[in-house]
């Protein structure tokens, strides 16, 4: 049976993260497609009109701008300046009349990222820099980036974490790019007996296992036992009651809360560097609360809107562990319906789990269509992206 076209109030746009040297995400880089300026705008408005960036803290918006002479006046007036990084070529800042705008929207608040054409085109309105990578760093990007000492840098479409590496070098302090989707090298012993016991622990507590078994398999990982005391200790668990034993611990944090945590530490477990997360971990937790809050604004339950969660948090494990998926998820013994839709993108969960795996990814029609088939408009669409970025937002902070 064909659903009825639905006529969406604004433009989709997939959001994609955009990292500072330690897989934070510091902000997010809209992609309207073939949307017209106009359209973009008015989507950034009616964002605002909602509370949109609000909610999101800390994180910039890198919006890009296909002719700055179509930028409103009073553009600083209608959004929230402060959040926002205007995108451009740095040719259109040849233009005197340009720059005279620019000029004005600066004292409105708003600041630039310029993307660099070639040498003779350099700006002396531009601090902040974007490279694209998807060919080879430009020569005499690495003078320029060290150049400006007061500006913030982005280097785009990083393919692996070799160019990672690279451009961390190069000076860049942002990151953005497909690199976090590349398997690394296998992981030492060690890191594989935390993942055994990590994925025990989640097959325990997912048949709701007896505390006594959650608590030995705690006291065989000392690092674990740390991190889940360091957890109830926390602002979001801080209780009057000190914490004196395991069995304590696990009964405050509840079994609904432990899974979730859990499924965090798959992620967060496997960094390379200390202090750092790993690439995977806030892709995962996006996911992760995206299908939760899409599953919600379907009408499905709590229970539901768990489920959803689990299949976001594990759909990228075959990438995280660099084996087959099915190998990862057999000791979980897993719900059918979640199966389903991690091994065959099928049912709910299956297509909610295609419109999360789009949503911070480059644009692709394909979201617009699946949006459709749920029945879910940009207003569920955009307020479903908010609350997932709040979440990834704050669980980024706190591991």
């Amino acid at each position: 049976m064909h659903l009825p076209r639905m006529t969406f109030q604004f433009p989709i746009a997939t959001f994609r993260p955009v990292s500072n040297a330690r897989q934070q995400i510091v902000a997010l880089f809209p992609d309207f497609g073939n949307a017209a300026q106009f359209q973009i705008i008015q989507t950034l408005q009616g964002m605002q009109e909602s509370g949109w960036f609000d909610q999101l803290a800390g994180l910039k918006l890198i919006v890009p701008v296909g002719d700055i002479a179509e930028i409103p006046a009073d553009l600083g007036q209608r959004l929230p300046a402060s959040k926002l990084h205007l995108l451009f070529d740095e040719q259109q800042c040849l233009q005197a009349d340009h720059q005279a705008r620019l000029r004005h929207l600066r004292s409105e608040g708003l600041s630039f990222m310029v993307m660099p054409s070639d040498a003779q085109a350099e700006w002396d309105g531009a601090q902040n820099l974007c490279y694209s990578l998807q060919e080879v760093l430009p020569t005499g990007a690495r003078i320029r980036v060290s150049g400006l000492h007061r500006g913030i840098h982005l280097a785009s479409g990083i393919a692996d974490s070799a160019v990672f590496e690279q451009m961390k070098a190069c000076g860049f302090q942002w990151f953005e790019g497909s690199y976090p989707y590349v398997p690394v090298s296998v992981q030492s012993q060690a890191d594989q007996s935390a993942r055994t016991r990590l994925l025990k622990l989640l097959g325990l507590v997912a048949r709701d296992a007896d505390t006594r078994e959650l608590e030995e398999l705690f006291r065989q990982d000392p690092n674990l036992s740390f991190l889940l005391f360091k957890l109830v200790s926390s602002a979001a668990f801080a209780q009057m009651t000190k914490v004196s034993s395991l069995n304590q611990a696990i009964a405050l944090i509840g079994r609904r809360q432990l899974q979730r945590w859990l499924q965090l530490l798959l992620y967060a477990s496997q960094a390379n560097q200390p202090g750092s997360l790993h690439p995977l971990m806030p892709r995962a937790a996006f996911r992760a609360a995206m299908m939760e809050a899409l599953v919600l604004r379907s009408g499905g339950s709590r229970d539901a809107g768990d489920s959803a969660f689990m299949t976001g948090m594990f759909s990228l494990l075959d990438v995280l562990f660099g084996t087959e998926l099915e190998k990862v998820l057999t000791p979980l013994h897993l719900e059918d319906d979640v199966l389903n839709a991690l091994m065959h993108r099928e049912g709910l969960l299956g297509e909610c789990l295609q419109i999360a795996a789009h949503a911070d990814r480059r644009w692709n029609p394909q979201i617009a269509q699946l949006l459709q088939q749920r029945e879910l408009d940009s207003t569920a669409y955009y307020e479903s992206v908010q609350s997932a970025f709040q979440w990834v937002n704050q669980v980024c902070k706190e591991l």
